[in-house]
């Protein structure tokens, strides 16, 4: 399945490779590397549907080294990287992680040759749970194959979706963009087809270059564009580069043989390889054993024949299905004596080394000119002992390889970064330099018995992955395995000291009774001192222990991961010197619930993980996500405390991003009936304490870096207690110190709505990136079902604030011409500025003896017409209401009523509010469209200029009968937003002299403008009782939207389809907003990088904040901040950035209209209220 959620600044493109085709291939070239454009090159998901992935190139401007990405949905294994691409884990958007790296091989005006393969080695094929795929490319003009990766996928997929590339802008849009694709061909069934043409938008600058061979995007270039297809001339079939095979050589022992060889870096890549040994010299009629597989990183294999072998046939297949075969006749190999050591021990001997000062190595030190740090002996080929270090060390490992019996082994040895690897004495693996852990194997003829072994190995400057020794390896009656505990021995002096383990949690066949495990570690010193004892799970430090206890014992306690998981302790004595335990635990957990509650695992359930019910406390164990929920219809309270949790520190190394919170989550979408397929949806609220970012709540933005929180904390870092409380649509999240007094944290509004929910306790703890085992835990859990805490008294707004007479209560601007503004009064009609704000003077011509017409409830002006203004005023007259709206094309000079059908009230409670009346930004050859909405007979629009109007919009399913109180249009988005009548006396507002023909709701509506004035909603409204809506904000994207209502500031980065509130930084949460505005700009990072940015200003009408400007400035988030805190503005309704001069802004307040000319940190009073100018 295709992804289709593309970024808005994103130029997509087709590739037009047909669904299931195990191979896509095509050609791209770029003519320059720009200032900051993520090219896509794959876009697409598995077939049949088994995750999505993308996977490009980002460019970084000249001067920098462009990178490339793979990133994947679902879950994936790592199976292989190319020597400069290195595994990852959590990835941008939620994805799985796949590999990354910055190659030194792309260059501009070079072409490259990208070609992705679906495959299933033999042991896959086996099980039926992954399938490969690969991703490769070739230089074409110097001749040279690069692997990028190799991937797991889960499901076992058998080919891939299509294609859908695209050009995101990374930098601004003045950047040149350019990329050229040619010879694109896909596979299905074994059959080749042509895949030349591409499908785009019409105008997304794609043109026919070279004879029509090649296709090139340009931005630059504006006369590209017009078509939705571009079709390059290219051959019906492709030019495949031949496999080939180079130092083969076959080696026999007895009834052994094993085969190395070398693939090219000229020839095609090789995917597999099959091996046939024959007891004849010629390689005919049956072979004894064939050993066949897909294995493009495995380049040496061993076998065990029947009868001596006489000859191999090596057929070598590459990524496309050709062969290459080779006849060998093997060599007799002469077997390695074994060592005789006087004394050893179980383990190995090792010396860690680190850089001097701030020294970087980018290659094995000199280690006769170092000392090391630590020495001690380790159980096996691991760099735990580095512990908070993670760059710029080296590692010397010694001891004995144990070989079962005499005959052929193949060793496969993968270090990042490099490493050097000696067999008694003898250097058979130099890997030295920077590069990822894939591997290079030896083959060796080894006697049984004891085998000096020696690898140096060290980590550069760069923290790239987790992996860092892979070492493996096969021989006589064992296929390939990790090297084990029982491979490796060491000298023993005899002066060591010993550790023991022990569990003490009983078993019932062969499981724990309880997941909560009690271990014992005990040493017997000899004489030396003790400075630590660490335990691990795995890879992972389960908890480190300084003192023993009164009976000479270290006391581990922990919940365990579920299934059976490797338990080991290290002792550190005598300040920096180690030895590990003598024997490891292996102990098999069960997870235990003694609760209500129902624990669910996303995903696959292939990380370590366990959790605990029991007592009333819920505890968590190791990595991945896991949520103990109960089903939930109505309102609730859901209260915990957190009783426990591992926090970052520097030297312990957890993710700070891993966390213990709370989740509600609506049982829709991906979560109906409970079903967790995903850690994250943007329906779910919750509040979590994490690991070293303190309290966050979910992603309130766009979280592209996939966090899943807030970009900021939301709460008192020291509150361990946390509740969420669901009324109806709206969430409001809480935290204490000491789960009496409550503080409000965040809140969400759902577009959607569910009857059931999950309330949930959850855990995460990020796969792969901290070296400890993280833990949490929650006590004193309630769960109120349809019980919800009072709320507290809105504040009511000040009598003085609403007075209406001679007062100025909103003003707008052009954007094409800023210095001309607009400003209304409910008494003194509309003034008008030509000079930025600085004299104001009336503009009613022909209707100052017009009452309703001086009343006015709302004023607009054209975009680019300055001269061009609407009025919208009424007002009870004679005791009728009459109302009517506007338009002067001569800057106010005179006006002609375009209506009466409308009715506006200038002269009530909602003369305060936001804008009801706007132009719309002229469509293709169509007149002006004009959208207006009145007190309560909904929302109109006229098409021709205001001469005929519409209200017919989805049958009058929205806007017919409701108070709509804000309008705010941009290009082709309409937003709308309406009044609950309840909040006028809640908060004092006063009563509205027209009655809504119907009961009233708050509502935030985000539709399109289509041609004819029709007005499109495409999804539900934002809804919820007690709310009305005054003003709103959008930024470049239409995604994000601010809006101000009489609870506060919300914010929506999905178009309105939820709406979040923060509640712990400077901005009121609760108070009721009249004045918003925004002003739109692109914002310089990095020399010539830019973003585009948005500072929108607010000032609280209500509360003890009232009357105090606040700002924000990036894409119309939440870090607002106070400005001019000293300064405070009596019944502001209307706070304006200026268009263009970002340092201009003006604010309307009780004494009339003031302007700043220093983003807000003063104000100068320029046409006052009292005063008619």
């Amino acid at each position: 399945m295709l992804l289709t959620a593309l970024p808005s600044d994103a130029t997509p493109y087709d590739d037009g490779f047909k669904t299931n085709s195990d191979i896509l291939m095509k050609e791209h070239r770029w003519p320059r590397w720009d200032a900051g454009t993520y090219y896509a090159i794959w876009n697409s998901g598995f077939h049949p549907r088994k995750g999505n992935f993308y996977g490009g190139v980002p460019a970084r401007g000249p001067k920098g080294r462009p990178g490339m990405f793979w990133n994947i949905w679902g879950h994936k294994k790592s199976v292989h990287e190319g020597p400069q691409f290195y595994r990852t884990g959590k990835g941008a958007e939620g994805a799985s992680g796949a590999a990354a790296g910055k190659p030194d091989f792309l260059r501009p005006n070079a072409w490259y040759r990208f070609v992705m393969r679906v495959y299933q080695p033999a042991h896959e094929k086996k099980l039926g749970k992954y399938s490969y795929v690969g991703w490769w490319v070739k230089d074409i003009e110097r001749d040279t194959w690069h692997t990028h990766s190799i991937i797991g996928v889960l499901g076992a997929p058998t080919g891939i979706a299509g294609n859908r590339s695209f050009i995101e802008a990374l930098a601004p849009g003045n950047v040149r963009r350019s990329i050229d694709r040619r010879l694109g061909y896909g596979r299905v069934d074994g059959k080749w087809y042509k895949a030349g043409t591409i499908k785009c938008a019409p105008g997304a600058r794609f043109m026919l270059i070279e004879d029509g061979t090649v296709v090139r995007y340009d931005s630059f270039v504006k006369e590209a564009g017009g078509h939705k297809s571009y079709t390059t001339k290219q051959p019906d079939l492709p030019t495949l580069d031949k496999p080939d095979v180079v130092d083969a050589v076959a080696t026999a022992w007895g009834k052994q043989v094993s085969v190395r060889w070398a693939i090219p870096r000229n020839a095609s890549p090789q995917l597999g390889y099959r091996i046939e040994v024959f007891d004849n010299s010629g390689a005919t009629g049956e072979a004894m054993v064939t050993a066949h597989d897909l294995a493009p990183y495995m380049l040496s294999r061993r076998l065990d024949t029947p009868r001596p072998a006489r000859s191999v046939r090596l057929t070598v297949i590459d990524i496309f299905d050709q062969e290459k075969t080779v006849v060998l006749r093997p060599r007799t190999a002469a077997l390695a004596p074994r060592a005789k050591p006087k004394q050893v021990r179980a383990g190995l001997a090792y010396k860690f080394y680190a850089a001097p000062g701030k020294g970087r190595w980018m290659k094995l030190p000199d280690f006769a000119e170092l000392t090391p740090a630590k020495i001690g002996t380790v159980t096996g080929l691991d760099d735990t002992v580095r512990e908070e270090r993670r760059t710029d060390y080296a590692i010397q490992f010694a001891g004995y390889l144990r070989v079962p019996a005499d005959g052929l082994y193949v060793l496969s040895a993968g270090t990042c970064d490099g490493s050097r690897l000696r067999v008694d004495g003898k250097l058979v693996c130099d890997n030295d330099g920077i590069h990822s852990a894939g591997i290079k194997q030896v083959s060796l003829a080894l006697s049984e018995g004891l085998h000096r072994l020696e690898l140096d190995t060290f980590k550069g400057p760069q923290d790239y992955e987790h992996l860092r020794i892979d070492m493996s390896w096969e021989g006589p009656g064992f296929a390939r395995r990790p090297f084990a505990p029982s491979d490796f021995v060491c000298d023993d002096a005899g002066d060591l000291p010993l550790l023991t383990l022990e569990a003490k949690t009983p078993t019932v066949d062969g499981v724990l009774v309880d997941n909560l495990a009690e271990i014992h570690a005990v040493p017997k010193l000899r004489g030396h001192k003790l400075a630590k004892i660490d335990a691990f799970v795995g890879e992972l430090l389960l908890g480190s222990v300084r003192a023993l206890d009164n009976e000479g014992r270290a006391v581990f306690r922990s919940v365990l991961p579920r299934g059976k998981s490797r338990v080991w302790a290290r002792l550190w004595y005598d300040g920096n010197n180690s030895v590990n335990a003598t024997e490891d635990l292996w102990l098999t957990a069960e997870n235990r619930n003694d609760g209500p509650w129902k624990f669910t695992v996303v995903g696959p359930g292939l990380d370590p993980l366990g959790s605990r019910c029991k007592d009333g406390v819920i505890s968590f164990a190791g990595e991945g996500f896991c949520a103990a929920r109960q089903a939930v219809e109505g309102d609730y309270t859901l209260t915990v405390r957190i009783a426990d949790i591992v926090h970052s520190t520097r030297s312990n190394g957890i993710h700070g991003g891993n966390w213990v919170g709370i989740y509600d989550m609506p049982r829709n979408g991906r979560n109906r009936e409970g079903r967790y397929v995903a850690d994250y949806d943007d329906d779910i609220c919750g509040i979590y304490v994490t690991a070293g970012k303190g309290i966050r709540a979910v992603a309130d933005y766009p979280d592209l870096a996939s966090t899943r929180m807030t970009s900021w904390p939301v709460a008192d870092p020291g509150h361990r207690w946390l509740r969420l409380v669901r009324r109806g649509r709206r969430t409001t999240s809480y935290t204490s110190a000491d789960g009496r007094t409550w503080r409000p944290a965040t809140e969400k509004l759902l577009a959607r709505h569910a009857a059931e929910h999950d309330a949930a306790i959850v855990f995460r703890g990020i796969p792969g990136k901290s070296p400890v085992l993280f833990r949490g835990s929650v006590d004193s859990i309630t769960l109120e079902r349809g019980k919800t805490p009072p709320e507290p008294a809105r504040a009511k707004a000040d009598p003085a604030s609403l007075k209406l007479g001679n007062r100025i209560t909103g003003i707008v601007q052009c954007h094409e011409a800023p210095e001309t503004l607009y400003a209304r009064s409910p008494t003194r009609g509309v003034l008008v500025s030509t000079d930025r704000g600085g004299t104001w003077r009336e503009a009613n011509g022909g209707l100052a003896s017009t009452p309703e017409a001086m009343a006015v409830r709302s004023v607009a002006v054209h975009p680019t017409d300055p001269r061009k203004v609407l009025r919208a005023g009424g007002a009870r007259i004679g005791g009728k209401h009459k109302s009517g709206l506007w338009l002067s094309e001569d800057g106010g000079a005179s006006w002609k009523r375009l209506t009466t059908g409308i009715d506006f009230d200038g002269a009530g409670p909602t003369a305060l509010f936001g804008e009801a009346v706007a132009f719309a930004r002229p469509l293709k050859e169509e007149a002006d469209v004009i959208i207006a909405a009145g007190e309560s007979k909904g929302l109109f629009t006229g098409a021709d200029g205001g001469k005929t109007w519409r209200s017919d919009f989805a049958r009058g399913k929205y806007f017919k009968d409701e108070r709509i109180t804000s309008v705010l249009v941009d290009a082709d988005l309409v937003l709308v937003g309406t009044f609950d009548d309840d909040e006028f006396a809640t908060l004092g507002l006063g009563k509205p002299a027209i009655e809504a023909a119907r009961a009233t709701v708050g509502r935030m509506y985000a539709a399109r403008l289509r041609p004819g004035g029709l007005i499109h909603v495409a999804r539900p409204p934002v809804e919820l009782d007690h709310l009305g809506v005054i003003g709103a904000a959008v930024g470049y994207n239409h995604r994000f939207v601010n809006v101000a209502t009489t609870r506060g500031i919300y914010f929506s980065h999905t178009s309105l389809t939820i709406m979040h509130k923060r509640r712990y930084r400077d901005l009121p949460a609760d108070a009721c907003f009249l004045a918003m505005g925004h002003r739109r700009f692109m914002k310089l990072r990095k020399d010539t990088h830019y973003d585009p940015k948005a500072t929108c200003y607010a000032v609280p009408f209500t509360g003890p904040d009232a009357g105090r400007v606040h700002r924000v400035v990036e894409r119309l988030t939440f870090d607002w901040n106070p400005v001019a805190k000293a300064s405070r503005f009596p019944g502001t309704t209307c706070v304006l950035p200026d268009w263009k001069d970002k340092k201009i802004v003006y604010l309307c307040d009780l004494n009339g209209i003031h302007k700043s000319t220093n983003e807000g940190m003063t104000f100068r009073l320029v046409c006052r209220s009292q005063t008619r100018e």
